[in-house]
């Protein structure tokens, strides 16, 4: 689970999925809702990463996926 902008968790990305493991879950929060499609494009897209649930809350979205 991460709490972390957007920007900071596209950087990451590469880290938190080598440790991900195969049917492993991530939650992700820390996402503003104005930015939404630039971490869908930085770290969902083409990553093996499926989407079980969006939650949004005022300004903020948060991801939890699946390996």
């Amino acid at each position: 689970m991460a709490n972390i902008i957007d920007g900071v968790l596209i950087q990451l990305k590469d880290h938190l999925l080598r440790i991900l493991k195969p049917g492993g879950a991530i939650f992700l929060t820390g996402i503003l809702l104005e930015r939404e499609n630039i971490f869908l494009e930085g770290f969902i897209e083409n990553s093996g990463l499926e989407a079980v649930r969006r939650i949004e809350k005022d300004e903020w979205v948060g991801y939890w996926l699946r390996k």
